[in-house]
């Protein structure tokens, strides 16, 4: 199967901008098929999924 780029957008958002202005400590999202845990800047960003 071949990846289409064009639906891309909407599975996922380029947020660095908005990550980057307001500094929160935390950053958290879900519905991830793996565990993310990063930290851009002063903020840590992980994916929450369920155990």
């Amino acid at each position: 199967m071949e990846s289409d780029a064009s639906c891309a957008p909407a599975y996922t958002s380029d947020l660095s901008e908005v990550i980057d202005t307001y500094q929160s400590d935390y950053w958290l999202y879900g519905h991830t098929h793996f565990p993310v845990d990063v930290i851009e800047g002063k903020t840590r960003i992980m994916s929450i999924r369920p155990v």
